[in-house]
């Protein structure tokens, strides 16, 4: 038998300057959105409005912290799958092989900064540069590429039922988003520590992070996953080594680092 069915799931974290937290946070838009455009090398976040910034009155709604960074990360996909059931003593094996045909990704970022910031220069600032590192951990061109890369390595599904009857739609529905939902949160998880690791360099933004090219070129590379012990390194040691997930990074020779 082969099926058809879209599938769809959805992680929203916040990051702020100081603090990652794995929640989502309700947060008051302003009615005048930012009037400088980012720079060159962040810029394909933005696109299509997937990074905003907002500005919000301290004295209105107090934070701990003053730079804030929300991302909603979204998984969209659609398969096909076969199955197979054969009997084994007084239960059934079942053995699902999906195919994905559609992978989509989008993620989008909000940034909230004080309304002081609120200026044709407000990417001079060094809060506003430090929230932008943020979204270029989340928006990294190599998480699309590995997430897509993990999930079309989910070939097989074994389950047992008691009964044939039990295969109903929504019966293989539930087997395959178990098998995704252990990959989805582990990138969610990689993600997360990126972000608490350049917060650790940059003293949560206090200090530049002194050299942009050397910490987002690693990141997600073979040294990145095994240092933030990553579940899935063995599935993803093809992908690790392919050119062409290598060449995916950020253009940063346009941004100046610390020596």
């Amino acid at each position: 038998m082969t099926k058809s069915r879209l599938l769809s799931f959805a992680i929203c974290l916040t990051i702020s300057s100081m603090v990652l937290a794995g929640r989502c946070v309700a947060a008051e838009r302003s009615d005048k959105p930012a009037s400088a455009a980012p720079p060159a090398w962040i810029k394909p976040a933005f696109e299509g409005g997937r990074t905003e910034i907002e500005f919000y009155d301290p004295e209105k709604q107090a934070q701990e912290f003053a730079g804030w960074t929300i991302y909603d990360f979204q998984l969209h996909h659609r398969f096909l799958y076969e199955y197979k059931v054969r009997p084994v003593k007084n239960t059934y094996a079942v053995t699902i092989v999906p195919q994905f045909t559609e992978i989509e990704m989008p993620m989008r970022h909000r940034i909230r900064l004080p309304m002081k910031f609120d200026t044709p220069l407000v990417w001079d600032s060094s809060l506003a540069k430090h929230e932008l590192e943020h979204v270029a951990i989340g928006a990294h061109p190599r998480v699309r590429k590995l997430t897509e890369h993990m999930l079309k390595k989910i070939q097989r599904v074994q389950r047992i039922v008691d009964k044939p009857s039990q295969l109903t739609e929504e019966w293989f529905e539930k087997a395959i988003s178990e098998e995704i939902a252990p990959r989805r949160d582990a990138i969610d998880a990689l993600i997360t520590a990126n972000n608490r690791q350049l917060d650790l360099l940059t003293g949560h933004g206090v200090r530049r992070l002194k050299d942009h090219d050397a910490f987002f070129s690693q990141m997600y590379l073979k040294e990145n996953l095994d240092e933030m012990r990553f579940p899935y390194l063995s599935e993803t040691l093809d992908l690790l080594e392919q050119f062409d997930y290598q060449s995916a990074r950020w253009d940063l020779s346009s941004v100046r680092s610390d020596k």
